[in-house]
């Protein structure tokens, strides 16, 4: 708490807050508000993506043109394209329930759930690479988890 503290107080000084500053709008400020080129350029994708897709027909608004034809900067518009809103529908189901996973210890199961949310969207708003692999590794650390804790109780009961 003392550390966290003095690096508040150190950030209030005249002499440290034009170099906070600076580092927060290359990191932060800049994406945000759309000044860097980067942010230009995944907001660009992002809406003509979003706009092919609202242009194709019926059935390949629903279920895409097929896995792996575009690669967006966004998972969200790479996987309305590629699998259409049944494909959308049916992975965030299948990423979604596991925040249910009933594991014993009430702390984990919460902040597992609340890791995978967080996941979920960050995957959804940056680049998607399907086999991202922390976050396969995250959905199966629930099973472990669940199964670590079911023995756990059963070996003191």
């Amino acid at each position: 708490m003392i550390v966290v503290l003095a690096v508040l107080a150190i950030l209030q000084l005249d002499a440290f807050r034009s170099t906070f500053d600076a580092l927060y709008d290359s990191v932060f400020g800049n994406k945000l508000s759309g000044d860097s080129s980067s942010s230009q350029d995944r907001g660009g994708k992002f809406s003509y993506h979003l706009a092919y897709w609202t242009g194709l027909h019926f059935p390949h608004k629903l279920f895409g043109i097929g896995f792996g034809y575009i690669r967006s900067t966004d998972f969200i518009t790479t996987i309305l394209v590629n699998n259409g809103i049944i494909g959308f529908l049916v992975f965030s189901f299948f990423i979604l329930k596991h925040t249910r996973i009933f594991i014993l210890q009430r702390d984990v199961a919460f902040c597992y759930s609340i890791g995978l949310l967080i996941l979920y969207f960050n995957l959804m708003a940056t680049v998607p690479e399907f086999m991202y692999p922390s976050f396969w590794i995250f959905l199966a650390l629930g099973y472990i988890l669940k199964v670590y804790y079911k023995n756990k109780s059963d070996a003191v009961f």
